[in-house]
Formats: structure tokens, C-alpha cells, sequence
């Protein structure tokens, strides 16, 4: 996966955690469960080997909505224009 470079508007497609149905099912229907797809886009501030590190807002010397997305979960990561 192609990481852009600091500081660019990106889009990154990735699977998060959750719970589609919080009553008991039985065992067989479990896997037939779709993924929870998440669109986050935002400004890449850095790249770890464990995250990509993505801010919604910036300004001056200033960041907010900084989140962790870790990299095991990330399915695509484009540069948005």
C-alpha cells in the first residue's frame, strides 16, 4: 500500500469493530455477517508502523479530530484532490 506524503488530504477505506447484533445467534450465522466499512478522510499527519495518523481539522501549528487508524485494518488509502 502506497502511503501519500505528510500533509495530504486522503481518503482511507478501512474495517472497524462491531456488533451487528447484541443478542445471543446461533454459531453457524456468525460468519455470514458483513464488515463494517469506514470512509475517513482527512489530513495525514504520520505513518507508523503500527497507524496511519489522520487529522480532520488543521491550522496554524494546530490539529483536531487527530485519530489512530492501524495500519492491519487499512484496505485502501487514496490522495484526495
Amino acid at each position: 500500500m502506497k502511503i501519500p506524503n505528510k500533509g495530504s488530504l486522503i481518503e482511507v477505506k478501512w474495517y472497524d469493530a462491531f456488533n451487528p447484533d447484541p443478542k445471543w445467534r446461533p454459531t453457524e450465522t456468525i460468519k455470514k455477517k458483513k464488515r463494517c466499512v469506514i470512509y475517513t478522510a482527512g489530513y495525514l499527519v504520520d505513518a507508523t508502523d503500527d497507524y496511519l495518523i489522520v487529522s480532520r481539522d488543521k491550522a496554524t501549528g494546530q490539529m483536531s479530530g487527530v485519530f489512530y487508524i492501524p495500519i492491519g485494518a487499512i484496505k485502501d488509502v487514496r490522495r484526495l484532490k
